[in-house]
């Protein structure tokens, strides 16, 4: 397992903490119809709800990449792959 610190930060609203009973700094599994991620928690009123914010370049089980499709997440424009408005189910853990 990883330490928390080593998972980048996944940005919530309070509102949506309180719900999913979490709190600052605990672990969380992100999962997509294409993968699964592991971050942790940080509370902000910046957060909007019904969102999650989390920032990519993490390696490992922290990487935003593993949500997405390389296949099917193609931005027409760029030819990169999407790494937003990703639907997720969070998961405590």
């Amino acid at each position: 397992m990883h330490e928390a610190s080593e998972l980048p930060q996944a940005r919530i609203n309070p509102i949506d903490a309180s719900v999913l009973d979490v709190g600052d700094d605990q672990v969380i599994r992100l999962r997509s119809a294409h993968g699964v991620m592991l971050a942790r928690v940080k509370i902000s009123d910046k957060a909007k709800i019904s969102t999650v914010c989390v920032p990519h370049g993490y390696r490992g089980k922290g990487n935003v990449s593993g949500l997405t499709s390389e296949i099917v997440d193609i931005n027409p424009l760029s030819g990169m792959v999407a790494q937003t408005a990703i639907d997720i189910l969070i998961e405590k853990l």
